[in-house]
């Protein structure tokens, strides 16, 4: 789901999942791509969706100065990680998927950063 935005849905990488959301209120449901027609699962909201690990079980959610990082596909918060001062504004997996990477933008001074975030 790397770039998967309120705004539209996503295939996993292995294309086994559908990430399903929606604009207004930014809720996620999540369904398995097989069989045709299987009933998506509400996901707790969790800000705006970020990306998938590349291991595939750890999916991170950007909300405002916050990241939550949540078991996939369970959904489970495994853990929270905050910036305090900055927004959050991008977030990606290392291609190893040790360390989590986030772009947050501080609007007082005009300030970005750059934050590695071992999960």
């Amino acid at each position: 789901f790397a770039g998967a935005s309120s705004r539209s849905s996503f295939f996993s990488p292995d294309g086994k999942w559908l990430l399903l959301s929606q604009v207004a209120g930014g809720h996620y449901w999540l369904r398995p791509v097989d069989p045709p027609g299987s009933p998506p699962t509400e996901l707790a909201y969790y800000g705006q969706a970020g990306s998938l690990s590349r291991n595939g079980q750890s999916m991170a959610f950007i909300h405002g100065n916050s990241i939550s990082i949540v078991s996939f596909p369970g959904g489970e918060l495994l853990s929270q990680w905050h910036a305090s001062g900055y927004y959050i504004q991008n977030i990606w997996w290392s291609p190893d998927g040790r360390w989590l990477i986030a772009v947050g933008h501080q609007s007082e001074s005009n300030q970005t950063a750059l934050f590695v975030i071992e999960p």
